[in-house]
């Protein structure tokens, strides 16, 4: 009988051990996991502004877009949140005089000439090509180290030739049909004698995002829901083919 009761007593000690320490554990649980259930999200806001000589002097045009970064989920939630990566704004416009209007995009049809990534490459470049640089020295692609410094210390840059969006033009600005891609290292191919692309340079900002230039220029766009039907006017693999609105305009609203 005390072997019984000896016995039933160990039990209980051993269940109000577990359900005494039962609380810790499911808060190291839940902190374990808020990686998974709250991934990191971080964001940049950067003005990108386009210079330009032409026969009447220089001329520029900027724009102000938001790189936004959420880190995928782990665990049992990695299905369902997948890491993302956008660029938030409008293409930049550059008014050359004469009916002539330059468009630096967000990204080509082909996602290999975009902002995005134009942004990322010029937080990784060394002083003093970027000043201030970044404390850190992140490598690129690390967004939540870079991009905490960039807001704190504001670097600009002059971006690297190889690092260029895509640039078109439009014959007739009322007709999207009319667009043509224009080369960054020949200007006067398109627009004639004197007009040359002097620099692309970038500067971190807390400015808001612009919203509204390219419409003013392209009214066009807005009701567009489709990638401009350049089929029949372009080769596959030309890289204004395949161009829908957002390579002019995309927003979070």
């Amino acid at each position: 009988m005390d072997r019984d009761y000896a016995a039933l007593e160990r039990v209980s000690m051993r269940r109000r051990s577990v359900l005494a320490t039962a609380p810790t554990l499911l808060a190291a649980s839940l902190l374990g996991g808020c990686g998974a259930m709250f991934p990191k999200r971080e964001s940049l806001r950067f003005r990108v502004t386009v210079t330009t000589d032409t026969p009447s002097g220089s001329v520029s045009g900027s724009s102000v877009l938001e790189n936004r970064n959420e880190a995928g989920a782990g665990g049992s939630l990695r299905m369902v949140q997948n890491p993302k990566a956008e660029c938030f704004g409008e293409a930049v416009v550059v008014d050359l005089g004469e009916g002539r209007v330059i468009f630096a995009v967000r990204e080509d049809a082909y996602v290999t000439r975009r902002m995005y990534e134009m942004v990322e490459q010029m937080l990784a470049y060394p002083a003093p090509e970027l000043q201030p640089p970044l404390p850190s020295h992140p490598s690129r692609g690390d967004w939540g180290t870079a991009y905490p410094e960039a807001r704190r210390v504001k670097p600009a840059a002059r971006v690297h030739r190889t690092d260029y969006p895509l640039f078109v033009t439009f014959a007739d600005l009322h007709d999207h049909t009319t667009i043509k891609e224009v080369d960054p290292d020949d200007l006067g191919a398109t627009f004639g004698p004197g007009y040359r692309l002097d620099r692309v340079t970038v500067q971190v900002t807390d400015d808001p995002v612009t919203d509204g230039i390219v419409t003013q220029w392209l009214p066009w766009l807005t009701p567009l829901n489709q990638p401009f039907p350049f089929k029949d006017l372009h080769k596959a693999a030309d890289p204004v083919a395949h161009l829908g609105k957002h390579a002019f305009k995309y927003m979070s609203y």
